[in-house]
């Protein structure tokens, strides 16, 4: 049983002083009137503002000459709680709480800046908090929408005439529009070139928008099919945003001359390196589907080392240097958008390459490897060159067993085309070789069946590194792509 006692003070004694504590912390109520802490004037685009707040007295930051409607707005350095207000035309925009080291980016918002003034106000979270922090204020241009095709046409190409070459210049949200008609083959290909700043290309076919991009430098459709049996079809072109003014080439083919290129394009390929790239650290795809490539290490970017018959995009290859000079070498990683376990399925690989020390190296250049683990200790399989042969090998659980799928003979300083097809349902595995003499012959064949295959799991494709430096390939490369499917040998042919 629980008694409760109550006891009544009669009095105060006197010699027992009263019990004081910190002043109970209060939360700061949204600030109404405001006094401006600071006037700035922008000078640009973007500012700056280092400041500090204690308890409920809010700072704040009047900004003028804003230039443009929309904003950004990034806090850093934050040492305490508090709000954080934008307040445009309208009123009170958004309102943000920040705890001690969290950060804030809003990301592109839309504001109501008629007056080109806004207010930027910082307020401890309770009257016993105190803050530091930074904010970076960015006014940006407004973004362009898509005009959409039923502009009036300014310039109406006729492609009976098979290539179209434009120099034209866009300025800002206003649209150029071009009208094509006498589309023949229902197949167009839009090349935009040399843009002086981000422009936006839109394509429209009978179904309507069938293809956009912002462009920085160069942009291309690839061939474009079944989407102009009407003859006609529309490109517009805008600014990125409303800043934005640009010179650009455009081109427009409409008569495709059978290429390699078309070719592999037509094929639908998961992934596609063309390797024609002149600096940098990306492999660039070009199936479409986004899959970059990082280049690490130092290749060497090289030209005119492609004999000719295939494309004059070969002009530009990869020098990829491994063999005993670790430090130069090249590793085109899918990252984890293509896992080895993809090697499981059906697929096909295909890759231009020149060994140049096919016949006298004395360890393996690797042009593929698909791992089951981080570890090369564990399973793979790995299109290599090794003393002047070239061939297919598996490893299986923990490495112990190395199962050549057989192999040919290559010649040093040759330029091969290879190919690699699975079709898991016949557990069948072939290499294809073809050298310059004639791209098409596939007469050289390696020829392999097998009870189970387990190339890996989610560890990435690589391409021209082996598992340790004395195993990167050591030579040039061009053109390596994938497909997700058993690809026939007469399909993509060079023409």
């Amino acid at each position: 049983m629980i008694t409760f006692r109550k006891y009544i003070r009669i009095g105060n004694r006197p010699d027992i002083p009263a019990v004081t504590g910190p002043e109970p912390s209060e939360v700061c109520e949204v600030p109404t009137e405001l006094t401006v802490t600071e006037h700035i004037y922008m000078k640009g685009t973007s500012e700056s503002i280092s400041g500090s707040v204690d308890g409920c007295v809010p700072a704040v930051y009047s900004l003028n000459d804003v230039p443009y409607d929309d904003i950004q707005i990034q806090v850093d350095g934050v040492t305490g709680p508090n709000n954080v207000y934008f307040m445009d035309d309208g009123g009170t925009l958004g309102s943000w709480l920040l705890l001690s080291n969290e950060t804030l980016d809003t990301g592109r918002l839309s504001a109501d800046l008629d007056s080109n003034t806004a207010e930027i106000v910082v307020q401890a979270l309770q009257s016993t908090d105190s803050a530091e922090f930074e904010i970076t204020f960015t006014s940006l241009p407004e973004l362009c929408a898509n005009p959409g095709p039923d502009l009036s046409p300014d310039y109406s190409p006729d492609m009976s005439e098979e290539t179209v070459n434009y120099a034209h210049s866009v300025d800002g949200c206003s649209a150029v529009t071009y009208a094509l008609s006498n589309i023949d083959d229902d197949k167009l290909q839009v090349q935009i070139t040399s843009t002086t700043d981000d422009i936006q290309v839109f394509v429209y076919g009978d179904s309507g928008l069938i293809d956009s991009a912002e462009v920085s430098s160069t942009y291309d459709t690839g061939v474009l099919t079944g989407e102009f049996s009407s003859g006609e079809a529309t490109v517009v072109i805008t600014g990125a945003d409303e800043s934005a003014s640009s010179d650009y080439g455009l081109t427009l083919f409409a008569e495709l001359a059978e290429t390699y290129y078309l070719n592999v394009s037509e094929s639908s390929p998961y992934v596609w390196y063309k390797l024609n790239e002149s600096s940098g650290s990306t492999a660039v795809d070009s199936s479409g589907n986004g899959f970059d490539g990082a280049i690490s290490g130092s290749p060497v970017y090289d030209t005119n080392v492609f004999p000719a018959g295939v494309d004059e995009d070969f002009d530009t290859s990869i020098l990829s240097q491994g063999g005993d000079k670790p430090s130069l070498y090249m590793l085109v990683s899918f990252d984890a958008s293509i896992p080895s376990s993809m090697l499981n399925d059906a697929f096909s690989y295909e890759i231009f390459f020149r060994d140049l020390e096919a016949e006298t190296n004395n360890g393996t250049h690797t042009l593929m490897i698909g791992w089951s683990n981080a570890s090369f200790g564990e399973k793979n399989i790995a299109l290599r060159v090794r003393q002047g042969k070239i061939s297919l090998l598996h490893r299986d659980s923990g490495g112990t067993n190395h199962n050549e799928f057989g192999s040919t003979d290559i010649l040093e300083d040759e330029w091969y085309r290879a190919r690699v097809v699975h079709d898991p349902d016949t557990k069948n595995l072939k290499v294809l070789l073809a050298s310059s003499a004639d791209w098409n012959d596939w007469s050289v064949e390696i020829d392999a069946t097998y009870d189970s295959l387990i190339a890996g799991d989610g560890t990435p494709v690589r391409l021209l590194r082996g598992y340790s430096s004395g195993n990167h390939f050591w030579g040039y490369a061009a053109n390596s792509i994938y497909w997700d499917r058993a690809i026939s040998y007469a399909e993509v042919p060079v023409p």
